[in-house]
């Protein structure tokens, strides 16, 4: 066991029982502090040190202040803490705060076992935003230390507090590229606390999540999608969410069935009449576009249909790239599509736009195309 792990478990003490394990430790102690104290010049500190550890595991905390308050060489620091430490035990919490305030040291390890302690002590004192205020300071110095961003993330879910949450699980992925991370950041996600966050806040994310592991990226984006779907930053995640896209080398192959899916559910409840052109021509060519890099088998030829359509409406708003490969996959791609039914639900879509908007039932034309799907006449 290393020298740190000693002084944070307070077993330094182990270090002079050697052989005399069948002994006290108090008694072993003694007798080398009588030894010691016969030299001429001697270091009495770290049996004094050694002695409060001994006297604090037994409960005797005042025992073990006095020998602490007597420690002047470089483990003056640690005694100082466990001074603190011995004040908390027994219940003197505003005393054992004023000393852990007051400890200055460059020991990464000591500052953030005097961190933790405080932490907790704020905790029993009810003093939550100086709780929060430790905790997150600690883990911005020294977050690799072990359990500290659990212990942070079990107090922010334990407190409902969404917001710090949230961004220790954000930052935590994008520090450790830890798919953990993002597997916590979906169940917030899908908890619905994220939705007052700007879309924008995940993209840096995403993009790592991207490079890590696709399928779990196409996960992560279809939740913020759903969360973002019926409120009022519905438009600039469709704008986020497209800008990303289009930067990132998506591969048809891959099967993004998911992600194809919600571009086409969204590009046709966009279209089905509850928004003005001027409103969706911002945004709807990156969203077929995109549709279209990432459509499975069952919707490419729909994709390829849909931006050929987009294009013939509005020219040069789609790159020509994308629409000459359009053109170039509706030639060529054999597909088994129920093209009757795809216009069947689309005259269903218009009728109902129609009649939404006080133009009539239209009942010639559903008697003209009843008679067109009655194949026994």
């Amino acid at each position: 066991m290393t020298v740190e792990k000693q002084l944070i478990q307070k077993t330094y003490y182990k270090m002079f029982i050697n052989e005399h394990e069948d002994m006290h430790p108090i008694r072993v102690l003694g007798e080398v502090f009588q030894q010691e104290a016969k030299q001429d010049l001697p270091d009495l500190s770290s049996i004094r040190f050694a002695q409060g550890e001994v006297y604090f595991h037994h409960k005797d905390f005042e025992t073990a202040i006095f020998k602490w308050e007597n420690i002047i060489n470089e483990l003056e620091p640690w005694a100082k803490k466990n001074t603190a430490d011995a004040y908390y035990e027994l219940g003197l919490l505003s005393t054992a705060e004023d000393i852990y305030c007051a400890i200055a040291s460059d020991d990464p390890t000591l500052t953030t076992e005097v961190a933790l302690q405080l932490f907790s002590l704020y905790i029993e004192r009810g003093k939550v935003d100086a709780a929060v205020a430790t905790i997150k300071k600690t883990i911005i110095a020294n977050p690799d230390y072990p359990n500290v961003t659990e212990i942070a993330r079990n107090f922010f879910e334990e407190q409902q507090d969404w917001d710090n949450a949230v961004e220790l699980a954000v930052t935590e992925a994008k520090r450790t590229n830890s798919l953990e991370w993002f597997h916590i950041l979906n169940t917030y996600i899908k908890k619905g606390v994220t939705k007052h966050h700007a879309p924008s806040y995940f993209s840096q994310a995403l993009v790592l999540l991207f490079t890590l592991d696709k399928r779990k990226f196409e996960e992560l984006v279809s939740s913020l999608w759903d969360s973002y779907q019926n409120e009022e930053s519905y438009f600039t995640w469709l704008s986020e969410i497209n800008h990303l896209l289009l930067n990132l080398e998506l591969n048809r192959e891959e099967n993004w069935s998911e992600l194809s899916r919600l571009h086409k559910e969204h590009y046709f409840s966009l279209i089905e009449g509850r928004y003005f052109i001027k409103v969706l021509q911002d945004f709807i060519p990156d969203l077929l576009t995109n549709w279209f890099r990432l459509a499975d088998e069952s919707n490419v030829v729909l994709s390829s249909a849909a931006v050929l359509s987009w294009n013939e409406l509005f020219p040069a708003s789609i790159s020509m790239s994308i629409v000459s490969e359009a053109e170039k996959l509706i030639s060529l791609t054999e597909t088994d599509m129920d093209e009757l039914n795809e216009c069947l639900f689309l005259l269903d879509s218009i009728m109902s736009w129609a009649q939404a908007h006080d133009m009539g039932e239209n009942n010639r034309i559903k008697w003209f195309v009843q008679q067109l799907v009655d194949f026994d006449t």
